[in-house]
């Protein structure tokens, strides 16, 4: 499992381009919510 307390936090946080004065594009991305993984296997 991830994030097993289902918080909710910014996963990355650019600002813009160095030496930007005006117009610098900021972008946040959000984290994944709480994912489960699972596993399977079989022989035969």
């Amino acid at each position: 499992m991830s994030n097993a307390t289902n918080e909710r936090y910014w996963a990355s946080v650019y600002t813009g381009s160095p030496g930007a004065t005006s117009n610098a594009a900021e972008s946040l991305y959000a984290g994944l919510p709480r994912v489960y993984h699972f596993t399977f296997s079989a022989e035969f």
